[in-house]
């Protein structure tokens, strides 16, 4: 996809309300009425990304499952039909991310802004359709979440704390009285030493009993000793977990323990190999992200960094995302549930398209 996306502009940036209002405006034109809502989800539901119908394309999105019949009863808004002819029930949306919505025209507005390269706060979105701020928010995070699993899946990875400016705002996971900013993990030993990045580093080997919570740990040691207390203070974790993965990166051979429960590094943090470069291009390019971000949502939290950024990118290209083609994406990715979106941990390292940018220094 790469040479179809080189032919359109990388363009991000605020929209104006009157771009917003217009852009409304052809959304309640193009589906008036909940049930044109719904059909243009089971639309996009029913084919795959590869353009293929998954049913055949003559029958109505509508039409019982079972037995093929177009003569329903509409249920649960849209989302059974209740066959005359075979007398079953059947849940169009079962198996796909609009599995348990109650109504189609929040997301479908959600995923028609995104296609239009419209980008709004949960703020604005409530008032523009009408919903609960909250579950405006639940909506786009859901969706950017979706995003960022289909399709960030690039290996280069660039440091998250140079997106530090952009990061004001605290998840529920920020841990009381901390500055927003330490959801994006500072990991470098001192300020002379590259970046370390736990995740898919070779110091780490498939076999090893290293974890994510043992990884944390290892980013605040250095070849100078640390006492456990320290490390407890700066990860605000009790002494005793922080003696148990101690425990674990001392087995593995990566820490050594020393009189006075003080612990030391055995081995030397260093960039991965798909760490890109900070050139002056990828510098500007983290700036366009961060005035970007600054504008829109005045400030985004970091534990949901790489979501923003997939959501970005969408934007960016937004002629290569169609409505249909971005709710084929999103539907094919199954049911999502609000704690997989909660539950995202500190980031270290955030992936990066370069080369989508083509007009940037």
């Amino acid at each position: 996809m790469n040479n179809e996306k080189a032919r359109f502009r990388f363009t991000l940036r605020k929209a104006s309300y009157k771009e917003l209002e217009d852009c409304l405006e052809k959304f309640y034109l193009a589906y008036p009425t909940e049930d044109d809502c719904m059909a243009a989800l089971l639309e996009g539901i029913r084919t795959s990304q590869n353009g293929k119908q998954v049913s055949s394309p003559g029958s109505s999105v509508f039409s019982c499952k079972g037995c093929g019949r177009e003569d329903v009863e509409k249920v649960n808004n849209g989302r059974a039909v209740k066959c005359s002819s075979c007398k079953k029930t059947a849940w169009l949306t079962a198996g796909t991310f609009f599995e348990r919505i109650r109504t189609a025209r929040p997301y479908l507005a959600c995923i028609w802004f995104l296609s239009h390269g419209i980008s709004i706060s949960s703020e604005t979105f409530h008032l523009l359709i009408g919903v609960a701020q909250s579950t405006a928010w639940d909506i786009g995070r859901k969706v950017s979440l979706v995003l960022e699993k289909e399709l960030m899946t690039i290996d280069s990875v660039v440091p998250a704390t140079e997106f530090s400016p952009a990061i004001r705002k605290r998840s529920l996971d920020t841990p009381a009285r901390q500055s927003p900013k330490i959801d994006l993990i500072e990991t470098g030993a001192d300020a002379d030493s590259p970046p370390f990045f736990c995740e898919n580093s070779a110091l780490f080997s498939t076999t090893s009993n290293v974890g994510d919570f043992e990884s944390i740990l290892f980013s605040y040691l250095s070849k100078e000793p640390a006492h456990v207390d320290e490390i407890a203070r700066l990860s605000e974790v009790p002494v005793h977990k922080v003696l148990s993965a101690m425990t674990i990166l001392e087995l593995e051979g990566l820490v050594q323990r020393l009189p006075g429960e003080r612990y030391v590094l055995t081995t030397s943090k260093s960039r991965p190999a798909n760490f890109i470069e900070l050139t002056p291009r990828v510098v500007t390019l983290i700036g366009v992200f961060i005035g970007f971000f600054d504008d829109v949502y005045i400030g985004i939290s970091g534990r949901y960094l790489q979501s923003y950024l997939a959501r970005a990118w969408v934007l960016a290209l937004h002629q290569l995302w169609p409505v249909k083609r971005l709710i084929s994406l999103i539907s094919s990715f199954g049911p999502l549930k609000m704690s997989q979106i909660k539950a995202r941990a500190p980031k270290n390292e955030i992936r990066l398209f370069v080369d989508l940018a083509p007009q940037l220094p």
